[in-house]
């Protein structure tokens, strides 16, 4: 998959949107018993892929999750969806605290065999704030 810079997409308040998430919980995601719960045994290759890395032990896997009509206004989805000129069937923002990681991991999502019915699936990436020191 070839990955392409479509630009920078300055008709959304992205200030606004990281001002209205900053201080609300979001859905976290950490390693552990609680991780996606993991009843049905899907993460569990990733689970080990992360145990030979030593991340059981090191108690830093953890990242946070938003979603529209949640977290945040579907606005901003609707808004990305004209700069990028597609309907968006899945949304979320994530945030990384400091001293925290999200490892090597696939996106799951229980309903990903509904979305591919509707044709292929392209994913876009956005970075809604400004590049600093210390992020990836």
């Amino acid at each position: 998959m070839k990955a392409t810079f479509i630009g920078n997409c300055d008709t959304i308040n992205w200030q606004a949107l990281i001002n209205r998430i900053e201080g609300a919980d979001g859905d976290v995601r950490t390693y552990g018993v609680d991780f996606y719960k993991n009843t049905d045994g899907r993460f569990n290759e990733i689970i080990e892929l992360w145990k030979t890395a030593g991340y059981d032990k090191s108690g830093t896997v953890e990242w946070i999750n938003y979603y529209p009509g949640k977290h945040f206004d579907q606005s901003y989805v609707s808004q990305f969806e004209s700069f990028v000129g597609v309907k968006c069937i899945r949304a979320w923002i994530s945030k990384i605290r400091p001293g925290r990681y999200a490892p090597y991991h696939i996106d799951v999502d229980d309903n990903e065999e509904e979305y591919l019915k509707q044709g292929e699936l392209v994913r876009f990436t956005a970075h809604p704030c400004v590049p600093s020191k210390g992020q990836v």
